[in-house]
This record gives C-alpha cells, structure tokens and sequence, in this order.
C-alpha cells in the first residue's frame, strides 16, 4: 500500500535538492533527473497532471530524456490518449532504439487500437457541426482546448482558414500538419451569397 505521505515527503526533498542547485539555462541533467523522479511519485499518486507537468520539465533540461517520454506516453495511454501516447513512444524508442520495451509497448498499441489510430487520420471534422468529442480527436486538442472551442462557437464564432484556426489555439507545427486534411471550414458568406439567398 502506498504511504502517501512519505511520497509527498520524498517530493519535499527532491524539489529542495533541485533550488540548491545552480541556475542556468539549457542542457542540466541535475534537475532533469529530479524532475524525472517527482514525475514518477506523482504518477504513483495517480495525480497524472503533475506527473506529466514534472516530465515535461524534465524533456525541457534534457531533450533526449527517453524515459522521460516513455512514462508519458505511459500516462497518456491511461487517459486514453492514443495518439499522444503513441508518438511519445516513438519519441523514447528514436532516442534509444536499442530499448526492446519501448519497441514492445509501441506494437502492442498499434495491434490493440491501430484501428483507432486509421479512423482518426482519416475522419473528416466539419466545424459548424462536429461534437467536443469529434474536435477533441485533432492532435493538439486536450480536454480545454475542445471546451474552449465549442464555447467560442456557441457563442457565434466561425473559423473560414486553417492559419486563423491553428493561431487561435496555439497550436504547433507538428500538430497543424496532421489536421491540414481533417478540417472542413465552412464557406464564408459574401453579399453576393446573400443577395442571392434572398433573390436581391
């Protein structure tokens, strides 16, 4: 059984380890490697948000934290994420290609949702109609970034070009390349479109 408390302790001292060491930016496999280990006893905790939070710091001082990646993709496979989850895998196996654990887990994944994973490149997202859970299936669209959505067009807002909707929610490179083909914008309305609606 979990000692939470000793958990939270040994979380405690890691974080003090790191303040004491000293600042600079870039490469730092110190503070890399602290991170990495608050991640872990988070991810114990079951509390998934600081855990990815804290690996994420670590990739931050250490780009080619394998581990790092790897117990992320671990996470994101719990809350159903399996893109996310996916690419983190193959992030950890490109940079430790010789890892037969992280080579395993990728082909399991693709054997039990690879389904899944075809269905989701090739659905098409009709943006004046699709649901949360429809957007939410675009790579780089978490749970608030689908609310932020369908609030905004609730609300009356409408995206007509792929630059104006990647801009409005941040989103990366990597991410407006895999939802180029899968958005359908609506046409935007002119005059003339008007005007012939209602025979002017």
């Amino acid at each position: 059984m979990l000692d939470k408390n000793e958990l939270l302790k040994e979380i405690r001292e890691i974080k003090e380890q790191i303040s004491d060491l000293p600042n600079f930016s870039g490469w730092d496999s110190d503070r890399a490697y602290g991170y990495y280990n608050i991640g872990l006893i988070y991810s114990k905790l079951e509390d998934y948000n600081s855990a990815i939070d804290n690996f994420n710091k670590a990739i931050k001082y250490h780009a080619e934290y394998g581990d790092a990646y790897f117990e992320l993709g671990k996470i994101y496979l719990k809350q159903d994420n399996f893109e996310k989850a996916m690419n983190c895998f193959k992030k950890a196996l490109e940079i430790h290609p010789d890892k037969k654990d992280f080579q395993k887990q990728i082909d399991e994944l693709e054997e039990k949702y690879g389904e899944i994973f075809k269905k989701k490149e090739t659905f098409k997202i009709n943006l004046e109609t699709c649901s949360k859970e429809e957007i939410s299936t675009l790579s780089g669209f978490n749970e608030t970034k689908s609310n932020e959505f369908i609030e905004k067009r609730n609300n009356g807002k409408m995206w007509y070009k792929l630059d104006n909707f990647i801009e409005e929610f941040n989103l990366s490179p990597y991410d407006s390349i895999k939802i180029a083909n899968r958005i359908v914008f609506p046409i935007k309305k002119t005059t003339k479109t008007l005007a012939r609606k209602f025979d002017l």
